[in-house]
């Protein structure tokens, strides 16, 4: 029994040695590509590069990318002994925030070898961060008297003042102050939105911030107002 285990490891190890001794396309580029906190809009973009070790040359098959936002440009598809080889790589993120992770893929066409995976990665992060992202006034009652307060802060994330040109809303039932305003960087600032229920309504409005930003300079806030007659 031992001399069976002994043969069955040693099969083992030279089955081992050969899936290893298979695979001559090495990744030079590190596998994990961070680029860290970025702001929204910025470019990603690189080379991934990779060698081919072995002794005959290796065909590349095809360069995946994980979605739309990243476009792929191949130097070479075939890659002679000890050249390397490298795949450009851009990454769209306008509309993104917080942790965007990519992936992209390079698949051989030897089934010998493994495909090499890379990913892209960043936390973005807008100039202008709102917050709540939208205002609901539903079941309100009919009041002409009385009104209701939203309140919505507007956080410049960004190392320079950011002018709000305007903030406006798109129902003659609301308003909101203030209408412009300056924030400095890394400070808030605080919009009032308010209600006068004046009317039975079902509406669908917004509240529209514009500003220099040059990653957000408009930014819709959705309102849900339903205003009822008293029962």
């Amino acid at each position: 029994m031992p001399s069976r285990l002994r043969l069955y490891a040693v099969f083992f190890s030279m089955s081992l040695f050969g899936l290893v001794q298979a695979q001559n396309i090495r990744p030079i580029t590190p596998e994990k590509i961070e680029f860290g906190r970025l702001l929204e809009g910025r470019t990603l973009q690189g080379d991934i590069r990779f060698v081919n070790t072995g002794k005959e040359a290796v065909q590349i098959q095809r360069v995946q990318a994980s979605c739309g936002c990243t476009t792929t440009k191949i130097e070479k598809m075939r890659v002679e002994p000890g050249d390397t080889a490298s795949v450009h790589y851009s990454v769209r993120t306008q509309g993104f925030r917080g942790l965007v992770r990519k992936t992209i893929t390079v698949y051989f066409t030897d089934p010998k070898e493994k495909e090499l995976q890379f990913v892209i990665q960043g936390t973005l992060f807008s100039e202008l961060d709102v917050t709540p992202s939208f205002i609901d006034f539903q079941g309100v009652a009919l009041d002409a008297n009385s009104s209701f307060t939203q309140n919505v802060t507007v956080q410049n994330q960004s190392e320079k003042p950011i002018q709000i040109a305007t903030v406006r809303a798109t129902s003659d039932l609301l308003t909101v102050s203030p209408v412009s305003a300056t924030v400095p960087a890394g400070q808030s600032l605080t919009v009032e939105v308010t209600l006068r229920p004046s009317k039975v309504a079902a509406v669908d409005a917004d509240v529209w911030i514009e500003s220099n930003s040059a990653s957000r300079p408009k930014i819709s806030i959705p309102v849900f107002i339903q205003i009822e007659k008293k029962k």
